[in-house]
């Protein structure tokens, strides 16, 4: 691993620390209290919309042909990904049930497939860094729509 992708073992070991503490049942009484404030899960969600919104940032700026300000971006996109982990254990310290099992499960795996980049796997195929890119992308696009689901089932609800 070169010094470019040292942001994985960041990545590894915060999903980790989320596994582990969900499969063991850790929990920071703190952040339990927290967390049962419907105002904190709304703040917390709207960080962690913000923080998903961000992340899409970068597609926007490859969309718009802005390669410059993309590549720039691009190694704080992976940083963030890597810290991913974090903001969702911020918001929530469980994966949820039924649909919310879906999103959490879709969120993690696309940080897991995040971290697989041809930088850190280091296969330089045209046909991986295309199948990578486009199940990236698509994975985005689903957290975002059942994001926005989880949204209007929780103000629905309130």
């Amino acid at each position: 691993m070169n010094q470019r992708s040292t942001y994985a073992p960041l990545g590894l070991s915060l999903l980790l620390a989320f596994f582990l503490q969900h499969l063991f049942q850790i929990k920071w009484p703190l952040m339990v209290a927290l967390q049962q404030h419907a105002t904190y899960k709304y703040w917390s969600g709207l960080l962690l919309m913000a923080y998903l919104a961000y992340q899409w940032y970068l597609s926007f700026l490859r969309m718009y042909d802005r390669k410059h300000a993309a590549k720039r971006h691009y190694k704080l996109h992976k940083w963030l990904g890597a810290c991913a982990p974090l903001f969702f254990y911020v918001h929530s310290t469980q994966l949820g049930y039924a649909y919310l099992g879906v999103l959490s499960v879709t969120y993690f795996a696309n940080v897991v497939l995040g971290l697989c980049n041809q930088e850190v796997v280091r296969i330089r195929e045209k046909w991986f860094t295309q199948s990578w890119m486009v199940t990236h992308v698509a994975a985005s696009v689903l957290i975002v729509v059942l994001m926005v689901y989880h949204i209007v089932i929780s103000f629905s609800y309130s």
